[in-house]
């Protein structure tokens, strides 16, 4: 049987290597996927969107594409974040060997920091894909997300503690 910690660490992984491969895309790829998810939302969103002009509905889409756009970076590093902290609680035995809650407090610092390592390290990938440019205010951001996905891990924990 698969332990829990393993298939939490190969989520991890490929979290992480779907973060790597969509920043990895060149800008007219990265284009296309971010107003892909644009024209979605405006036909939930806009009434009669499928009825409009074509022209019209490309300006619909283009007006939410900077936001769909930080969005995406915001929730792909929320989940690294509560991944990275899932998987740092569980590597090697640490969780039972952790009885300070200096040490614990500490855990979810070390999380923060590989995820903010790992957004600087995307931007910096990005500097050499074709149209792509890196951001010191996207690591801001990825930082932001990660912070809030291992809170949302903490508090669930805390949750599950107390249930129990």
């Amino acid at each position: 049987m698969i332990k829990k910690q393993t298939i939490i660490f190969t989520i991890w992984i490929f979290w992480m290597a779907l973060i790597y491969w969509l920043s990895a895309q060149p800008d007219t790829v990265s284009s296309e996927q971010s107003m892909s998810i644009g024209k979605l939302i405006c036909s939930i969103v806009v009434n009669g969107f499928q009825q409009m002009e074509e022209l019209k509905r490309l300006q619909y889409i283009e007006m939410i594409d900077h936001v769909v756009r930080k969005s995406a970076h915001f929730c792909e590093y929320m989940i690294l974040g509560g991944l990275t902290c899932l998987t740092f609680k569980d590597m090697g035995g640490i969780r039972k060997k952790m009885v300070c809650i200096d040490k614990q407090k500490r855990l979810k610092w070390y999380a923060l920091l590989w995820c903010g390592t790992y957004a600087t390290m995307d931007e910096i990938h990005q500097l050499f894909v074709p149209g792509r440019f890196g951001s010191i205010l996207d690591v801001l951001l990825d930082l932001a997300g990660a912070f809030t996905g291992i809170v949302a891990i903490v508090w669930i924990a805390r949750w599950f503690r107390k249930k129990t």
